[in-house]
């Protein structure tokens, strides 16, 4: 993977406060330079938590919270960016599950698909 790549992974798949933590401490700092900005949000349960929003004060971030439903309108990133993006994951995940390749365990069950070949899928994915 390239270097500038930044992969975390949460055991049960999704965003909680400590994920949302180190997105703030760890990726933001490489985009912002330590200069005053602005995150644009929506009203989940993780973004609002008081160690998600002192890692943000700690970062020079200045957070809009928008109200539900409106994502589509003040978040263009995700109808833009992160809708095709997981469009495309899937994709790859179901001609995964149709045509491997595919490794068994010794009792000759199919075992879950590995990371590695998931950041192949991420490293390979042009967003227009």
């Amino acid at each position: 993977m390239p270097n500038s790549l930044r992969i975390f992974f949460h055991k049960k798949g999704w965003m909680d406060e400590s994920g949302g933590k180190e997105w703030i401490c760890q990726c933001l700092p490489r985009t912002c330079n330590n200069k005053q900005s602005l995150l644009v949000w929506d009203l989940f349960q993780a973004h609002l938590t008081y160690e998600v929003k002192a890692a943000q004060k700690q970062q020079k971030i200045d957070v809009a919270v928008i109200p539900g439903g409106l994502t589509p309108v003040l978040q263009p990133l995700d109808k833009c960016l992160i809708k095709p993006f997981k469009d495309s994951i899937r994709k790859k995940y179901l001609a995964w599950m149709i045509s491997g390749p595919f490794e068994y365990t010794p009792s000759r069950k199919k075992k879950a698909l590995t990371r590695n070949l998931v950041l192949r899928w991420v490293n390979s994915i042009k967003v227009h």
